[in-house]
């Protein structure tokens, strides 16, 4: 069995997967002063109640865009589990090609992303994934990572307008019933999540002009994707396991190519 983690800013991901089926995933606080072990224990024993033995899994794979926890989980994973996890990079061989002026800057969910999207989807299919960033990403009809845009996300806007504002507050992140707030709860609510959804349908416009084709998805992920459900205009589909269903897909192309050389 494979261990697929997602590793953000403000939450981890794991999946378990048996070769294409996804048995079950989780999701775990980014914690920055998590040591090696702690994970490694939390992971076996996460593991152990959601569907799979620990001592079944054999592989792993993991995406980071924190390279503090990129090291622990690393370790862990190597401790507790006593296996060597792939992980993503902009060198790896995913089987799209990388259209960016400095790969290395791309963070590896994104990449994760879009080989999700592109082998589920086809393209050209855009991927809005919402994190702590909202990421818009592009996938072409040939399976080239055209780039995207990143803009604050949900919970950041939040989080700067409450600290930016002395009469502000921090609110619910609840979806609001309509634009036209009647108390300041009500306003806020309205203004972050339907902005963001304004922005997203904004983004994507753009995006996908600039591709000149016609667009075969718009699928979001991410933490908060379904907050936007229904609201924006643009996205047609919600996929909250794109990027873990990439990951599994990277894995499985690089130990087939491993096999075949061996």
């Amino acid at each position: 069995m494979l261990l697929a983690i997602d590793i953000g800013n403000t939450n981890t991901v794991v999946g378990i997967y048996k070769e294409d089926l996804l048995l079950s995933f989780f999701r775990l606080s980014s914690r920055e002063n998590i040591t090696s072990d702690e994970a490694g224990f939390g992971l076996r024993n996460i593991c152990n109640i959601n569907g799979a033995c620990a001592d079944q899994i054999d592989s792993a794979i993991l995406c980071s865009v924190v390279p503090t926890l990129t090291a622990v989980y690393d370790s862990a994973i190597q401790k507790y589990f006593n296996i060597k996890p792939f992980i993503l990079t902009h060198k790896s061989d995913i089987g799209i090609t990388i259209d960016y002026e400095i790969p290395n800057q791309v963070g590896a969910d994104r990449l994760a992303d879009a080989v999700g999207a592109y082998h589920k989807y086809g393209g050209p299919t855009i991927i809005v994934d919402l994190g702590t960033a909202i990421t818009v990403d592009a996938i072409s009809s040939k399976g080239v990572y055209l780039g995207g845009a990143i803009a604050p996300g949900v919970e950041a806007s939040l989080a700067g307008l409450s600290k930016r504002a002395a009469q502000l507050f921090q609110v619910p992140l609840n979806s609001p019933k309509r634009a036209l707030g009647k108390n300041t709860v009500e306003s806020i609510q309205a203004g972050i999540i339907f902005g963001a959804a304004g922005l997203i349908d904004g983004l994507v416009s753009r995006i996908a002009s600039e591709i000149g084709e016609p667009l075969k998805r718009v699928v979001a992920t991410g933490g908060l994707a379904e907050m936007v459900r229904g609201i924006s205009k643009t996205i047609n589909e919600i996929n909250l396991t794109l990027t873990l269903d990439g990951l599994n897909i990277i894995y499985q192309r690089n130990m087939k190519k491993r096999s075949e050389v061996v």
